[in-house]
């Protein structure tokens, strides 16, 4: 279970090269997972914080301009949090969506930049909650798993898959199948021919889940007043993702293949 909070935060940055800019933060919570007890939970929190540092320090992946109010002078700056409350899957899947989510749901106030006769400028803030705007997320990336098995690939590993596979390869997709970067874990190694395979796999696999998850953004956001509006809700309005939902194109021929057995 994942809990993500984008918080705001109004700059006037020393440098210019500063503004625009999006920070993220991951902590863990013991309380439900071993895993993230201890150390180990630290050094979990870290990876997982510079990996999505990786994925979403692309200038593409936010509309940077939006938190644009005088330029280089003030900005906005968004602190995304996440708050990983239960270890069990593709954490960095997972993770990704949220994070997305979380965008989508984000508003950032109006701003006027108001400048008297001798030039002082003033920040007004609109009184109105409903005036703001959104952030544009086409180009938000989503993260892609495929863990190698043998001479084949999977996707969304299950936990005896995963103790199967050698090596796996991160893959941040956006909407448009375009693949934003990549990231190899595990011990084993992987060959040219491999690694091609499931680049391809990972840019229909991210775009058919980019689909699902607009449509179910748009949908609970139609909902309007009556949205679930806690995360107990809305795990019960919309139950994850199960593995025959996956696209076919779970593998580099097309079909979900486990390795014999």
């Amino acid at each position: 279970m994942i809990a993500v909070n984008v918080k705001k935060f109004f700059t006037g940055p020393a440098n210019p090269k500063e503004a625009n800019q999006q920070k993220l933060n991951n902590e863990n919570s013991s309380s439900n997972s071993p895993e993230l007890e201890g150390r180990g939970g630290e050094e979990l929190g870290t990876d997982i914080a510079n990996t999505l540092y990786r994925v979403f320090s692309c200038e593409n992946s936010v509309d940077l301009k939006s938190l644009c109010i005088n330029p280089k002078e003030h900005c906005w700056v968004l602190y995304v949090d996440v708050l990983l409350l239960e270890c069990g899957g593709n954490i960095f899947d997972a993770i990704s969506i949220a994070v997305k989510a979380a965008l989508f749901n984000t508003r950032i106030p109006k701003v006027r930049v108001l400048e008297d006769e001798e030039g002082t400028k003033e920040i007004e803030l609109s009184d109105d909650p409903y005036d703001c705007i959104r952030l544009n997320v086409d180009e938000v990336p989503c993260i892609v798993t495929l863990s190698k098995i043998g001479y084949r690939h999977v996707v969304d590993a299950t936990l005896q898959e995963e103790a199967c596979s050698l090596a796996s390869l991160l893959i941040s997709v956006t909407s448009k199948g375009a693949i934003t970067s990549m990231k190899k874990v595990g011990k084993g190694s992987l060959d040219p021919e491999s690694i091609f395979e499931m680049m391809e796999t990972g840019q229909r696999v991210g775009k058919s889940l980019h689909i699902a998850l607009q449509k179910i953004l748009d949908e609970e956001e139609s909902l309007g007043a009556s949205r679930p509006k806690s995360t107990l809700d809305r795990i019960g309005a919309k139950p994850p993702m199960d593995r025959k939902d996956l696209p076919a194109c779970a593998t580099a021929d097309e079909q979900p293949h486990h390795p014999e057995k």
